[in-house]
């Protein structure tokens, strides 16, 4: 059964401030818990240990 283990990022140029100013509505997720793969569905499933929601390029803790 093939699975990631590990996944590598390079550092881009925008700051974290940057990237959150550009977003209209999502997560920012600095730290993640466990996860795990549903492999019938191929579906990978994690909890977070700290997330805030961005709305209109600003995060705030919900």
């Amino acid at each position: 059964m093939p699975r990631m283990t590990n996944t590598y990022m390079l550092a881009g140029q925008s700051t974290p401030q940057e990237i959150i100013e550009s977003v209209d509505y999502g997560i920012f997720a600095p730290n993640f818990g466990g996860g795990q793969v549903d492999i019938t569905s191929g579906k990978f499933v994690f909890s977070t240990s700290e997330a805030y929601l961005i709305e209109k390029g600003r995060s705030r803790r919900r």
